[in-house]
Parts: structure tokens; C-alpha cells; sequence
């Protein structure tokens, strides 16, 4: 059995209910003070797993898949910004010439 978090309230705290479907759970994400539906496949097993991780928690999956989803893009920008910094600080180095993709793959 696969469950479906579906959005009851907007304004008010309650924003999901529980429903029993076939193959799908839907998670409610909050981007731009709006919410977006996204329709998610999974194991009913990892679904209950994830579920009863986040109730120990003291959340909900719904909640925890925001987070989860809000980490990634926040460790993409910190990723490509000490990226950029890094390519900054070697902005001086000069290898002196163009090497060969032969000579750049030798080993």
C-alpha cells in the first residue's frame, strides 16, 4: 500500500492529510510562499521507514523531504561558490603551453 500526502489548508497549520492510494505519494512542496504538488514514486517499505524516521523526529516526510530538497540546492551554491573562488585564487597559474589529450591522460 502507498500513501498520499494531500494538501487540506493552505494558511493553516495543518496543510497535509494521509490517504491510502495505489503506487503513488504525493509530497507538498513549499517554494516562493506557495505550494507545489510533486507526485513521487517509492517502496511502500521506504516510505514507512522514511515516515516513522521522521515521527521519531518529531516531523513529518512531507517536512523532511523539504529540507531535504532545500540542502541540495543550498550545497550546489556553496559548492559552485567555493568553486569559483578556488578558480580565482589560481587565476596566476600558467602551465606554459596547451597539452595533448594523450599527454593530459598519461599516468
Amino acid at each position: 500500500m502507498t500513501y498520499v500526502l494531500s494538501m487540506t489548508r493552505f494558511n493553516g497549520l495543518k496543510l497535509n492529510r494521509l490517504c491510502q492510494i495505489s503506487t503513488i505519494n504525493t509530497i507538498i512542496v513549499c517554494t516562493n510562499n506557495t505550494m507545489k504538488n510533486i507526485t513521487l514514486s517509492a517502496p511502500e517499505a521506504l516510505i514507512n521507514q522514511a515516515r516513522e524516521r521522521a515521527v521519531a523526529k518529531g516531523t513529518t516526510l512531507n517536512q523532511e523531504f523539504r529540507d531535504w530538497l532545500a540542502s541540495q540546492v543550498v550545497d550546489n551554491e556553496e559548492r559552485l561558490l567555493r568553486y569559483q573562488q578556488l578558480m580565482e585564487q589560481l587565476s596566476h597559474v600558467d602551465a606554459g603551453r596547451h597539452f595533448t589529450r594523450e599527454e593530459m591522460n598519461e599516468r
